[in-house]
């Protein structure tokens, strides 16, 4: 039962978020910005997934693997970092606006 509560609140959430970031941007101008901003993203991701396939396919031992496994855990790190600092300006500019309703 508490699984199903934590679930349905979860999912009501993520809906809720993303209808926000949905209708704050209404203006075609800001959809087309979005979704080039998205693009350019998912391009960078794919350019270097097939880095590290590369990088894989080239390599002859454990080694070569090892390293290979290393570039792509630092890759992950730097986008994770670069998610929160952007969700963390994010939740400044609420805040900011918050303080200013007030």
């Amino acid at each position: 039962m508490l699984k199903m509560i934590a679930l349905g609140f979860a999912l009501s959430l993520s809906l809720t978020v993303s209808q926000s970031i949905l209708a704050d941007d209404t203006a075609p101008a800001a959809f087309e910005a979005n979704k080039a901003e998205m693009l350019k993203n998912i391009d960078g991701r794919i350019a270097k997934m097939n880095e590290h396939r590369t990088c894989v396919n080239a390599t002859k031992d454990r080694e070569g693997i090892k390293t290979c496994m290393e570039a792509m855990k630092d890759f992950h790190h730097e986008h994770k970092m670069d998610k929160m600092e952007k969700r963390r300006d994010r939740m400044d500019k609420k805040m900011e606006r918050m303080k200013k309703k007030e």
